[in-house]
């Protein structure tokens, strides 16, 4: 039986490793990125209510909403993203990474707009879900050039230890 290295494919002990790195300037335009989008689509959503829907307080329902929200988002999304960002390093691929930012960030704004707006009813809460998962999508994609795609290679047990 010959001897030798460990093909290199992802399947083997041996084998290249995937790492995705992630810097301090990613995670934070990340993060701007996505907060002002939600910023703009709440406010384009208000707009409409206010102009074609006739809703007279849907501005102040908008900065209400965008002062709670915007705290909620420095307490739990900023850390959110960050581990959520650090779990996914070893996934490779971009629509994984969208998906995942979308889905948990999704429920994640409906859970918070259910437990602090009741009033709104599912559909408001759903579309807080969705708007609050595409934004964070959205930030996650703004930086897909500024992560680092690594290829590690693990090396086999020294047969001293």
């Amino acid at each position: 039986m010959e001897s030798g290295p460990a093909p290199a494919d992802n399947g083997r002990p041996n084998g290249p490793r995937l790492r995705i790195r992630y810097g301090p300037r990613a995670y934070f335009k990340g993060v701007v990125a996505a907060y002002l989008a939600w910023l703009a689509a709440g406010f384009a959503v208000a707009a409409f209510f206010a102009t074609v829907l006739r809703t007279p307080s849907a501005f102040d329902d908008w900065w209400l909403i965008a002062t709670f929200g915007g705290t909620l988002a420095l307490i739990f999304c900023m850390p959110l993203a960050l581990l959520l960002g650090l779990s996914l390093r070893r996934v490779g691929a971009l629509s994984a990474h969208l998906a995942a930012f979308a889905a948990v960030f999704a429920a994640f704004g409906y859970a918070g707009s259910a437990l602090y707006l009741p009033a709104g009813g599912p559909a408001f809460h759903l579309a807080a879900g969705l708007l609050t998962g595409a934004c964070a999508a959205f930030g996650r994609w703004l930086v897909r050039r500024d992560v680092e795609i690594l290829w590690t290679r693990r090396l086999p047990p020294s047969p001293g230890r």
